[in-house]
């Protein structure tokens, strides 16, 4: 039997625009330019693939959905705590005190409120789901999926004084839920790629991005459609740890990974000797 705080002299000031959720694709078309007429008569495919969107699942996800996309605040903890400061108990007929409580659950708070004749209340800062703090899981996809590392946005939630998830909670909500469904969006992104190569001739080209003198990310991009279709991380301690053997590895993981599926013919590459020494 557990009762709200009167929120009645409380105003809410709600926004006047909402944004429509986008759906971002996995892999982003580089700059449209003017190819090659040798280039465009191997593979003839268009260069936007709308079909890679998948906003028409959305519809199985409405609950989940309207809690990514409600409006969220920083609130002084404090001012939260005022609001439920009761002198006595709020339940009518009862005239006992009323202690409150509250926890921090990362970027959530949790007040709990009772009252020595047994009558208690709660108020969450979060919705859950399965379990789980809606605004923590939002918290940690949002930093994976922005680019950004742990490192620094934790540093700037300190500077903020901004009560904050774990580095442990973040690696477990990475491992358990993001990196799987990412790896499933980007596994489907590349069947449905493939299907317009299937039994063409492919030209690729690549490139590699170092990250630090430790590791690197290679891509391999079809020409015509401008489309990352493969991708490879290599580490230094997969090649002995020598840093100039990365770039090779991973070129040559992801080239027999690709050419697995696809009839690739020729591969155009920077002006390293990694290609020329495959």
């Amino acid at each position: 039997n557990s009762q709200q705080p009167d929120m009645s002299s409380i105003t809410e000031e709600s926004t006047t625009s909402s944004e429509q959720p986008r759906a971002a694709d996995a892999v982003i078309p580089s700059s449209a330019q003017q190819q090659p007429s040798t280039a465009a008569a191997v593979t003839e495919v268009p260069v936007s693939y709308p079909y890679l969107s998948r906003l028409e699942e959305q519809h199985h996800y409405k609950e989940e959905m309207h809690f990514a996309n409600e409006r969220k605040v920083i609130c002084t903890l404090d001012l939260l705590l005022d609001v439920f400061e009761f002198k006595t108990c709020h339940k009518p007929g009862c005239k006992n005190d009323c202690t409150v409580k509250h926890h921090l659950l990362g970027p959530s708070v949790m007040i709990n409120w009772t009252c020595s004749s047994g009558h208690k209340g709660r108020f969450e800062s979060s919705r859950d789901v399965n379990e789980l703090k809606s605004n923590n899981l939002q918290t940690a996809a949002s930093i994976l999926l922005s680019g950004n590392n742990f490192a620094k946005i934790e540093k700037m939630a300190k500077f903020l004084g901004l009560s904050f998830i774990s580095e442990s909670t973040f690696y477990r909500l990475q491992r358990l839920y993001f990196v799987p469904d990412i790896n499933e969006w980007w596994t489907w992104q590349q069947e449905q790629i493939f299907e317009q190569f299937c039994c063409k001739e492919v030209l690729v080209c690549g490139s590699c991005v170092w990250h630090t003198a430790k590791n690197l990310c290679y891509f391999l991009m079809e020409l015509v459609s401008g489309y990352i279709i493969e991708l490879e991380v290599r580490d230094k301690r997969h090649v002995g740890l020598t840093s100039a053997n990365m770039e090779k590895a991973a070129l040559q993981n992801a080239l027999q990974r690709l050419r697995a599926t696809l009839n690739v013919v020729e591969i155009v590459t920077d002006a390293s000797t990694t290609g020329t020494n495959l």
